[in-house]
């Protein structure tokens, strides 16, 4: 979870009265749907009649007109914003259900979203909403990234899970021979496991005084950063404000501190960039074209703008990063995360790539603290009277959820570029999906 506290330099970039990297928590805009089996992007003009499924990869340029089966299907957009879509034209029960969402989407207040829906291990519909730039009127498309926040953390859990499998590590191990800089507690004996690191039990303590937002990608090295913070001899060490009270495995308290630090381990252990790291092993296997830890490894104009929503209208804000990024700085397309979800739901294997072995997966999502639902980084939660596991997140202009149900295998990827939404008509825009889950796809 990053909250942000009365941090004046992103007060000076973004403006001020909205809270970061948190967890749990305009009407005629752009929409456009995919029903889909596998990879598909498809940029220009469709035309389709029959049945919409395509099963492996199809990229394409151009005008697409034909009968049978399509993927993808983007209308014409307007100047205003508007976009004229539909998934199937034979099928007017999901034509209804996507009215449906733009209506309570529109009354959310949202400048932009992006969704996708699992189901039966593969992704069976996709959807985008609105803008991913309002000011400028960009619209939101299959291929737009969206910043994740704290839901980067299940990428980062990953990604040291990885390195767990190579036998140089026990989850039980203290982390301290495994850093060049020292990282111990300050009122406690008791050594930091990687354990507590991915269960949010290490003592660290976020301070958001020395937690500052950059514009654009942070450009201090991950390991200086955490030195200076984690360390007694850096300059932003305090033992007050840095770590709580209570000691390692004595108490909770959700440290986006402690997953940044889980990320540097991945580096610090393996000798490769942490970002080169999962480019490498998590997402060119999986296929995720447009994911990416830094603005630099994305199209910029493919990028979706966080929006603060606070006071109508929303308000377009610059991009912006922290040193601390593998808690929150991944940004990805919702087609992207929702292979990512899929392999996860399925133990850690998608199309023949094995991400993660079966156990391993399932001690991630195993409950190590039963009365908080925390997994290792992974959290189940009750949604409408359902077990989920996932894990959701916002920050500056940003709001994002990625759930499945473990009882069936469906799953849901929701990205918003808007803060301060209407809450209620996005909990319903979430159950609607889950409901066409069951009925239409």
């Amino acid at each position: 979870m990053k909250t942000f506290t009365n941090v004046i330099t992103l007060c000076l970039l973004v403006g001020c009265g909205t809270e970061a990297k948190q967890e749990d928590t305009s009407s005629n805009l752009n929409n456009t749907a995919t029903t889909t089996t596998g990879n598909t992007s498809t940029t220009g003009t469709t035309s389709t009649t029959g049945t919409t499924s395509t099963t492996g990869t199809s990229t394409g340029t151009g005008t697409t007109t034909g009968t049978g089966t399509t993927a993808t299907t983007t209308g014409t957009t307007t100047g205003t914003g508007t976009t004229s879509t539909t998934t199937d034209t034979t099928d007017p029960a999901i034509t209804e259900f996507e009215a449906r969402l733009s209506e309570l989407l529109d009354d959310a207040g949202l400048p932009g979203a992006q969704t996708a829906l699992i189901k039966d291990g593969r992704t069976v519909w996709t959807w985008n909403y609105g803008f991913a730039n309002q000011e400028e009127k960009a619209p939101v498309t299959t291929d737009t990234s969206f910043p994740l926040a704290s839901v980067s953390k299940t990428v980062t859990g990953t990604a040291l899970m990885q390195v767990y499998e190579s036998g140089a590590f026990e989850l039980d191990d203290p982390i301290a021979p495994h850093l060049s800089f020292e990282v111990t507690h300050p009122t406690s004996g008791t050594p930091i496991t990687f354990r507590h690191l991915l269960t949010h039990t290490s003592g660290i303590r976020d301070n958001w005084g020395v937690m500052p937002y950059v514009p654009g990608d942070p450009t201090e090295p991950l390991g200086d950063y955490l030195e200076s913070y984690l360390d007694p001899s850096g300059d932003r060490y305090d033992d007050a404000n840095n770590f709580n009270t209570w000691g390692p495995g004595d108490g909770y308290a959700y440290s986006n501190i402690g997953i940044a630090l889980s990320g540097y381990l991945v580096e610090s252990i393996t000798g490769t960039d942490f970002a080169q790291w999962c480019r490498e092993r998590i997402f060119t296997p999986l296929g995720m074209e447009h994911t990416g830890w830094y603005l630099a490894d994305l199209d910029d104009a493919l990028v979706a703008h966080p929006h603060d929503c606070y006071y109508a209208p929303c308000r377009t804000r610059q991009h912006y990063g922290y040193a601390d990024y593998p808690d929150g700085l991944l940004r990805s397309s919702a087609t992207d995360m929702a292979r990512f979800l899929t392999m996860t739901e399925q133990g850690g294997s998608l199309d023949g790539h094995v991400i993660l072995q079966e156990e391993t997966v399932a001690e991630m999502l195993t409950l190590q603290l039963p009365s908080r639902g925390q997994g290792l980084v992974w959290y189940q939660t009750e949604q409408h009277g359902d077990i989920f596991w996932g894990h959701d997140g916002g920050d500056i202009g940003v709001s994002t959820m990625m759930f499945f149900r473990p009882d069936d295998g469906i799953g849901y990827v929701f990205w918003m570029n808007g803060d301060s939404v209407g809450w209620s008509s996005v909990i319903d825009a979430r159950q609607e999906m889950l409901d066409a889950a069951d009925l239409l796809f």
